[in-house]
């Protein structure tokens, strides 16, 4: 028995979860997880699983990856929603200000390392000079 297509059904008709899994490559245990997760709405029916093609659809459209953002280059990066950003600065420019920054850093941090004060305290004795031992009379 073939399973019924787009065409044949509605695409909003409930079907069960491994002919509906199979439109989309995917498994009956997929798309449950992908429901637990709150992504899918199901159906469940007799004890058995229902969903329709228009909520897997609903489903691929929540599942959507957005691109990482650029870690390198000259490029200037784009926001979540795919668009530039007019004012962001193009070529070694921004390279320059953070090698810059981190310069400054760098210098500060061994100004503060080479002022700071010793934290041991000062030796009490002389050097050479051994502690002294006192006995005291036994008591016998």
């Amino acid at each position: 028995m073939n399973s019924p297509t787009r065409a044949d059904r509605g695409f909003e008709t409930p079907l069960r979860l491994a002919v509906a899994a199979g439109h989309f490559g995917l498994t009956a245990g997929a798309l449950r997880a992908e429901a637990r997760r709150g992504r899918l709405v199901i159906w469940r029916v007799a004890g058995k699983d229902w969903t329709s093609l228009a909520e897997i659809e609903r489903m691929f459209t929540q599942c959507r990856v957005l691109p990482e953002a650029q870690g390198y280059g000259s490029a200037p990066l784009a926001d979540e929603r795919g668009t530039v950003p007019s004012n962001s600065p193009f070529g070694s420019s921004e390279t320059e200000a953070v090698a810059s920054a981190l310069a400054a850093a760098r210098t500060i941090a061994q100004r503060l390392k080479n002022n700071s004060p010793p934290t041991s305290p000062p030796n009490i004795s002389p050097p050479g000079e051994s502690a002294t031992l006192v006995r005291f009379p036994s008591q016998t």
